[in-house]
């Protein structure tokens, strides 16, 4: 005789939580890709459908969901598991384990590396600038285009101030900007 399966609320934390990651990735990536909120209301520019407030609250959604369920995932599912990794063994010498170690090392490089853009974090802050100007160039070409005003563009060659890390480097594309961040980060 088969009994039927119990319904399993950590199974529907676990899932619950896949998802709102899934989405707060999808959402910071199109935010990543788009333009400021003043070029993306005069555009009207959209991805995948929704335009960019709509993706802003999506990601807030997302974000504060993921932190929610990973707090409960943690806490009423995974505390034992998860403090086990700082207890000692009685028949090791060492206080700390090793992967705790790596962990916190890996974890302090991203904190202070995305904090202070230290090469190659400098590439994410660099490209999203890239991007922006990229965005605001269309607009005013738009603008331009349509005899609205004289747009910051109108009759100027097309050029992406570089982050000022990068000694003054100049690209012509968003995906130069990038190749020059990369390449000033070594000189």
């Amino acid at each position: 005789m088969n009994t039927p399966a119990r319904f399993s609320i950590r199974s529907v934390v676990t899932l619950v939580l896949t998802v709102s990651f899934l989405g707060l990735a999808v959402s910071g990536v199109c935010l990543y890709a788009a333009p400021q909120c003043s070029v993306a209301r005069q555009t009207g520019w959209t991805m995948l459908g929704l335009a960019k407030d709509q993706w802003a609250s999506l990601h807030m959604v997302t974000a504060l969901s993921s932190l929610l369920l990973a707090f409960v995932h943690l806490l009423v599912y995974n505390w034992k598991p998860f403090t086990g990794y700082f207890k000692r063994k009685r028949d090791q010498r060492r206080l700390v384990r090793p992967e705790v170690v790596a962990a916190a090392v890996a974890g302090a490089l991203i904190l202070v590396g995305g904090a202070l853009a230290f090469p190659p974090f400098h590439l994410l802050p660099a490209g999203h600038d890239a991007i922006q100007a990229y965005h605001r160039e269309q607009a005013d070409l738009e603008e331009s285009d349509r005899g609205v005003g004289g747009g910051r563009g109108a009759g100027h060659a097309w050029t992406l101030d570089a982050p000022a890390s990068l000694d003054g480097a100049r690209a012509e594309k968003p995906e130069d900007a990038l190749a020059t961040g990369f390449r000033g980060s070594r000189e």
